[in-house]
Parts: structure tokens; sequence; C-alpha cells
């Protein structure tokens, strides 16, 4: 928490909003190199324990780079790297086009086409929306056939570069956007210099 330009350290136990939950594991027959899965919260579900409430959304092992937009309607099958539970008793978004996305995560997305843009650029080269993939989204996200829909639900594994070769001399963070988010911060305060210490609670 900032106040007044001062980091405070206390930290307390706040009331958790239980929506999602979401895992994720290695598989090397995926052609992601990784199994993303998500659950929603059911409040309807009996269950006494809230774990027992959580829900399956979905697995996703690929981006379906033959699925629209990644290609042209015309040329576009159904998604097939993404298996949707449909019966789920909560509303559900789903992602584009038939791949797997949670219930806050962004509906013209997925899981696997989001953190396959967890790249870092190479060494002296600061981190920012021009020198690394847009992870988040793009004007066009899902609407219609484009390079960057192609590139953006592309099926990328590590240590492979991106796709398209706009973003020379990346490292592939192997779908991790904590590290991304890490090396961005470490680049900050490499260019910045030191922040401000936290200032122990009174």
């Amino acid at each position: 928490m900032e106040k007044g330009k001062v980091f405070e350290c206390e930290r307390k136990v706040q009331e958790v909003r239980l929506v999602q939950l979401d895992v994720a594991v290695v598989d090397h027959r995926s052609p992601t190199r990784w199994v993303f899965g998500t659950f929603a919260y059911d409040g309807n579900n009996p269950a006494k324990n809230p774990w027992d409430r959580m829900e399956p959304v979905g697995l996703q092992w690929g981006s379906d780079p033959w699925t629209f937009p990644a290609v042209p309607k015309s040329e576009s099958i159904l998604a097939r790297e993404s298996v949707l539970n449909r019966k789920i008793g909560t509303p559900q978004h789903f992602g584009c086009d038939g791949r797997l996305a949670g219930p806050v995560d962004n509906k013209q997305s997925s899981c696997l086409s989001c953190h396959g843009g967890a790249y870092s650029p190479q060494a002296g080269v600061a981190a920012t929306a021009t020198t690394t993939p847009p992870i988040f989204g793009f004007t066009g996200l899902c609407t219609n056939y484009s390079l960057e829909n192609a590139q953006y639900f592309d099926n990328v594994q590590f240590p492979m570069g991106y796709t398209g070769g706009q973003y020379p001399n990346l490292m592939n963070l192997d779908t991790s956007l904590q590290m991304q988010v890490a090396f961005f911060q470490y680049g900050q305060y490499k260019q910045y210099g030191q922040p401000v210490a936290c200032s122990p609670p009174k």
C-alpha cells in the first residue's frame, strides 16, 4: 500500500472473494508444453467446504492456430485444443471462438494465448508495449482475421521465439507472466534506482 509515497510494511488477513482458480501442468504431449485448467466458484453448490464448490470450466492445451481469428472464417475449423464444460451451473463466457477462458478472464482471449506472450527483452532493452508481445489484447482481438491474431493464437513452445519475428531476441519465459512482471520490475529498478523502502507499522 502506498500512502504519501511511503510504502507500508503492515499486512493483515482479509476476506477472499473466491471466484476463479487456475491450474497449469507440464505435459510434453501438448503442442505448447502446458495444459491449463480453470475452475469457477458455484455459490449454489451445497457443499460445506468452499473448495468443493469449485466447478471445472475446462482444459486447454493449445491455442487452436487453425481456428478463427488465427485463420480466415472460410478456412476455420472448430477449436479442438480446449475442452469446455458447457453444463457448468454458473454463467460463463468462455474464450475466443471456443477456446478456454475463465469467468474473470478476457473473453476475447484464451488462457494459453495470453500466457504464451510471456517474453522478456534482451538485456539493456526496457519491457514496454512495443518491445514485448501484446499479452492482454489489442485492437481487433478475436473479431477479425489478421496477422496479429494469427500470431496471438499460435502454439509456441519454450524456448521458441514469438511468431512473426517483429520482437527479435526475446527470452521465452515459458508462459510465466509472473516472471515477465519480475523482469519488467527489475528493469524499472535498474533504470530508475532503488525504490522507497517500506516503513515498519506503528
